[in-house]
């Protein structure tokens, strides 16, 4: 591999590798503490899931931060509220870190991370477990980030 395209996957954090490798983890490590020394605590953003989990992040949910506590969440589709009893499975910018972490942990046979340039969270990712299986893939989106006043 040139030096040029090696150059151009770091500085668009982008992986796309066999396994959950350490380097993954590191590299999530690295974006998860410069995302925390930006010091957002408000914010609003879209969160996708796809798999075939049957959970409410299977559609686009719109996500409202403050004080680093989820206070708001609608499906971005209908704009309405997500249910009570659903709402325990939203997560904001800490939980999609969290749930990449988690994923890395169970050793994907392959993995596609790619990172926020300005703000350093994980805005897409896919991951395989099993190869050969078509029905275990698990990915998210994060898009529409604001940073609210």
């Amino acid at each position: 591999m040139s030096r040029a395209l090696v150059l151009i996957l770091l500085v668009a954090g982008c992986s796309n590798t066999p396994s959950g490798t350490s380097d993954n983890l590191q590299q999530l490590a690295r974006f998860h503490a410069q995302w925390e020394g930006l010091h957002i605590t408000d914010y609003r953003v879209r969160i996708r899931y796809d798999c075939f989990c049957g959970n409410v992040h299977t559609r686009a949910i719109d996500v409202t931060v403050r004080q680093g506590q989820i206070t708001a969440a609608s499906y971005a589709d209908t704009h309405a509220p997500v249910e009570a009893e659903k709402i325990s499975q939203v997560q904001g910018i800490q939980g999609v870190f969290d749930y990449a972490r988690e994923a890395l942990g169970r050793s994907p046979s392959r993995v596609n991370l790619t990172f926020d340039p300005t703000y350093f969270f994980p805005s897409q990712a896919h991951f395989d477990f099993v190869s050969s299986a078509d029905d275990d893939d698990v990915s998210f989106s994060v898009t529409a980030f604001a940073i609210l006043q």
